[in-house]
């Protein structure tokens, strides 16, 4: 489906003070459950409207967003999150595109999710997967990532699940 909806985004650049904006268009959203599946389109446009200096440029984001996890928590069941990380598999499949992942800090939300998937690619490589390790290095990244003792335990959790379930898919070898 289609939606009509367009808009303007503008954001100041702090070194020179110019300012960028986009259009955005809403192509297709999709709400399933716990999920929302947006794709939209980014055009650039001039600064001034008398201004001719457009790019052109038109990129095509797709959106995935996690709707029922609420910030400093933990979403309702491995399972869950299982399924929203093979579907964002699914999306990315093969694309050289850049993937994306943020939640309103960046470490809470964010850093359950990447410690799960990482997890799971070690899983499909078939190599050790330590969870505390894994998290301080990823921490050595990104400071405070995975806010909550819940949200630790949730990721060992979910990567007993994936384990005991043979969730890892063989194709992302």
């Amino acid at each position: 489906m289609k939606l009509k909806r367009s808009s303007t985004l503008s954001l100041a650049r702090t070194n020179g003070g110019r300012e960028l904006q986009s259009d955005t268009e809403v192509l297709t959203t999709q709400t399933t459950g716990d999920f929302a599946f947006r794709d939209f389109t980014l055009s650039h446009v001039p600064a001034d409207a008398s201004s001719t200096r457009s790019t052109g440029e038109v990129r095509r984001i797709t959106q995935l967003q996690y709707i029922s996890w609420p910030d400093h928590g933990i979403p309702s069941s491995p399972t869950d999150l299982i399924a929203f990380v093979r579907r964002v598999r699914e999306k990315r499949g093969n694309s050289s595109a850049p993937v994306v992942v943020h939640c309103s800090a960046g470490i809470g939300r964010t850093g359950v999710l990447i410690t799960v998937e990482t997890a799971m690619n070690l899983m499909e490589r078939r190599q050790p997967v330590r969870p505390l390790e894994l998290v301080q290095h990823m921490r050595a990244q990104r400071a405070l990532l995975i806010q909550t003792t819940s949200q630790f335990q949730f990721v060992c959790e979910t990567i007993l699940k994936v384990f005991q379930r043979d969730y890892i898919d063989q194709t992302f070898n």
